[in-house]
């Protein structure tokens, strides 16, 4: 198995569209090989999907995506495991042993769909939106009285 990591330090980059590193690892069954680091960033989404691409990777493993960088790598063939956080090598050995799970590796709040109550339009309810702690106005239509 052939893979693309998006890295930032030690760690899964949290946003696959900011990545300036791309670490490529090789798996023959149990062990993993780092092959190379390659340089990302700086190209559209188009041009670096197609780079990435290049690479001839099973799959990328990727913080947060974008709907628009995610559809261009799956145009351009390849396969995206988003919403991982974590180690990168505890995340390659989390891949090949099956244990890549959601409750130790997925970032938190992502990857999965909201069920059951709450607003449906994607805007957040309550006193003082869009702050921490309740206060000031918002940006509701009330005066924040």
């Amino acid at each position: 198995m052939r893979v693309g990591l998006t890295v930032w330090d030690t760690r899964i980059s949290p946003v696959a569209d900011t990545a300036t590193e791309l670490l490529v690892a090789q798996c023959d069954g149990t062990t993993w090989t780092t092959e190379r680091r390659v340089p990302l960033g700086g190209e559209g989404h188009g041009r670096m999907a197609g780079k990435i691409a290049g690479l001839e990777l099973d799959v990328l493993v990727c913080g947060a995506v974008s709907r628009r960088f995610g559809a261009a790598l799956e145009q351009s063939g390849v396969r995206v495991l988003p919403w991982v956080t974590g180690d990168w090598q505890d995340v390659l050995e989390a891949l090949v042993s099956g244990q890549l799970t959601p409750d130790r590796f997925v970032m938190a709040g992502c990857g999965r769909r909201r069920r059951g109550g709450g607003p449906r339009d994607g805007r957040q309810s309550g006193p003082g939106r869009g702050r921490r702690n309740g206060a000031g106005q918002g940006r509701g239509r009330g005066g924040g009285q």
